[in-house]
């Protein structure tokens, strides 16, 4: 199969959303709640052909569609954080609020005596009578409209504001990973980005020292000796749990210039 026939069928397999991940982590991270989904929608971005994808020490195999969906963010269909803003800061609290009471009812007038009649007119009277003071229509008390129940979304500027926060992460993962650059996704350590060029150094080194560390801390320690220090040792942790994932690496890195030079043949060829 032509390359191009194998990156066609890669892409439709994902946008169809049948194509085989590894073993889902979603579980291991806090799960939206369906409302903040229902309020705030799923955000996705376009594909992305290049950059890694690791969380919790597996390779996402790419190429990559970066969405937030609610409060976090996955990519293709693998949750790799937690709420970046908690679904409770989005919605209407109940300690600071008192439940509103019902307004007392007016107090009903009894209906105005009519004087008696004292001639034939007066019984037989086609005119209009002018109302009493009482009978006369006033307008309504204009009343507040009550609060939104407790729990509820509310579009608001502040909420505007931490929805802004969630997308801006969700931005920032995917002009990363465009540009080459790798995530470290994972439930015991905050997410790291890595630019391009550190990548580049990165990528070059991290396969053989984990074909040749016989656990993390000798990993750790490789890593820190060539000048990566960014990596913490959860993160050494979370890798040395896939044997295989040094050739994983190659792998990916080694399709990723494959479709690189494709599409520089390809736009050489339309000049």
């Amino acid at each position: 199969m032509s390359h191009l026939h194998h990156h066609l069928l890669l892409s439709a397999a994902l946008a169809a959303g049948v194509l085989c991940a590894a073993p889902s982590a979603e579980s291991l991270f806090e799960k939206v709640p369906a409302p903040a989904v229902t309020a705030l929608h799923i955000a996705k971005g376009k594909m992305i052909s290049t950059g890694l994808v690791f969380v919790n020490g597996k390779l996402l195999p790419g190429p990559y569609i970066v969405s937030r969906h609610g409060t976090a963010i996955k990519v293709n269909r693998e949750q790799v954080t937690g709420q970046i803003v908690p679904w409770s800061q989005f919605v209407v609290g109940t300690s600071s609020r008192p439940a509103p009471h019902p307004p007392a009812a007016a107090p009903v007038a009894p209906p105005p005596q009519q004087p008696p009649a004292s001639t034939v007119d007066d019984l037989f009277d086609d005119a209009p009578a002018k109302p009493a003071a009482s009978d006369r229509p006033t307008a309504p008390a204009s009343v507040a409209a009550p609060p939104p129940p407790a729990g509820d979304y509310v579009d608001t500027p502040r909420t505007r504001a931490l929805l802004k926060r969630i997308n801006e992460f969700r931005t920032d993962v995917d002009r990363t990973l465009r540009g080459n650059g790798v995530y470290f996704f994972g439930v015991r350590h905050a997410p790291i980005r890595v630019e391009a060029r550190q990548a580049e150094t990165l990528l070059a080194i991290l396969p053989n020292a984990l074909r040749d560390a016989n656990d993390a801390r000798q990993l750790h320690g490789v890593l820190r000796s060539r000048g990566i220090t960014y990596l913490p040792p959860e993160v050494c942790a979370d890798l040395m749990t896939d044997r295989a994932l040094f050739m994983k690496i190659r792998d990916r890195v080694r399709e990723i210039k494959e479709e690189q030079s494709f599409r520089r043949m390809l736009e050489k060829a339309q000049k």
